[in-house]
């Protein structure tokens, strides 16, 4: 059982972002890769401020299935929970099962993320449908996480705390959206 610890900020884009890694990379900055996700969350049978994701990860190695737990908030400057994660080897086997077991689908959200890493986090460049663009810096402390945010030019920027399915439910209401599915060609 892991803990997420990571800071959410909603930038305006994300090629500034990029290149200041860019000009990191002497110091250690290393971008990872592009992926695509197709997050699917669940409702049903999950603790109050808990959730359940199971993710398709699409990037240019091909494709795999992860199964995610998250756990409620804790308290801190930035986000913290407890976090499970499991690779699935049958995405389609997984959601029929969840189904079984009384989860049902409540949102599909596609995300394209470019991947970083710098000074012992991740930091997930991230584009959304409807949302717009958006960095997270995941790491092992909250005062790396805000160095590294400082480094890249983020750090005076507000933290948000809710997650993407969360926002996106915001979004849908506020648009009069009855959508469940949320991809980046259905985007209106």
């Amino acid at each position: 059982m892991g803990l997420e610890i990571e800071a959410k900020v909603k930038v305006a884009g994300l090629d500034a972002i990029s290149e200041r890694l860019e000009g990191l990379g002497g110091l250690g900055a290393e971008h990872r890769g592009d992926v695509t996700h197709l997050d699917t969350y669940y409702a049903g049978g999950i603790k109050r401020g808990c959730g359940l994701r199971l993710r398709r990860w699409i990037d240019a190695a091909g494709e795999k299935a992860i199964l995610t737990y998250k756990g409620t908030r804790q308290k801190g400057r930035f986000k913290k929970r407890t976090e499970i994660e499991v690779e699935i080897a049958d995405y389609s086997a997984m959601a029929e099962l969840l189904e079984a077991l009384g989860y049902r689908q409540e949102l599909i959200i596609e995300k394209r993320r470019r991947f970083w890493r710098f000074r012992g986090c991740a930091i997930c460049l991230d584009q959304l449908p409807l949302l717009g663009s958006f960095v997270e810096v995941e790491g092992p402390a909250e005062d790396i996480i805000g160095q590294v945010l400082a480094a890249i030019g983020l750090g005076g920027l507000e933290h948000i705390n809710k997650g993407y399915a969360g926002l996106m439910k915001s979004k849908l209401r506020e648009i009069g959206s009855q959508d469940t599915q949320v991809l980046f060609d259905s985007e209106g």
